[in-house]
């Protein structure tokens, strides 16, 4: 029954830092993602600035 109870404990704590480190990935990727989409509408800005001011 302990042995049990331990590699319950055991497979959880696996889980758990599998849960987390996806979690921490998608964190880092959504960042990503925004920082190259506020790029893009920066350029995207700019270049509709200068297209109108032409």
């Amino acid at each position: 029954m302990a042995i049990q109870d331990n590699i319950q404990i055991i497979t959880n704590d696996l889980f758990n830092t599998d849960f987390f480190i996806v979690g921490l990935s998608l964190i880092v990727v959504c960042n990503e993602l925004i920082k190259l989409e506020i790029e893009f509408i920066a350029i995207l800005f700019i270049a509709l600035g200068y297209i109108l001011f032409l």
